[in-house]
């Protein structure tokens, strides 16, 4: 194994999306929208996401979902369901988190409290 030690710039994308307007070429077109468009992100949301990662990271959730309703059946066959208590608190926790991830709570039952600030 190899170890490299560089001394790495790093530049202001709003300065490097200006000097890509001097370029004229299809390739400095796309950087220049893909660099827009990343800019637009961090300053609407004050983050980038990675759609791609993002997507795989969903799923690989929905995997452990559906081993945990797997996992929660093939025991309910063999132990009482009184047993059972924990691992059906811990779907539905993790049910819940994901729900909140997704924004997809429900809001039925909500309590709406004034909120006080004391100065």
């Amino acid at each position: 194994m190899c170890i490299v030690k560089r001394n790495i710039s790093y530049y202001n994308l709003d300065v490097i999306i200006s000097v890509g307007y001097r370029v004229k070429s299809r390739q400095g077109t796309k950087f220049r929208i893909w660099a827009t468009q990343r800019l637009k992100d961090y300053l609407i949301q004050g983050y980038a996401m990675n759609e791609r990662r993002l997507a795989e990271k969903e799923q690989q959730v929905q995997i452990l979902k559906d081993g945990i309703r797997i996992l929660a059946r093939s025991i309910e066959d063999k132990v009482d369901s009184e047993d059972l208590d924990w691992l059906a608190t811990f779907v539905k926790g993790l049910t819940l988190l994901d729900d909140y991830d997704h924004e997809q709570l429900d809001r039925k039952g909500r309590t709406v409290r004034p909120s006080r600030i004391q100065v």
